[in-house]
């Protein structure tokens, strides 16, 4: 469950560049999917 929840908190910090990566570095699978493809990558996680 915690990681759909963050994956939504992610989702509407994905707006700012700068909060993209903080919010990264609350899950590390986050950090390397956000990396690769960038904040627009949320999307992917979400799905």
């Amino acid at each position: 469950m915690s990681a759909r929840w963050t994956a939504r908190v992610v989702v509407s910090i994905a707006g700012s560049a700068q909060r993209c990566a903080y919010s990264t570095r609350l899950n590390d699978v986050h950090i390397r999917i956000l990396n690769s493809q960038g904040c627009s990558g949320t999307g992917l996680i979400v799905r």
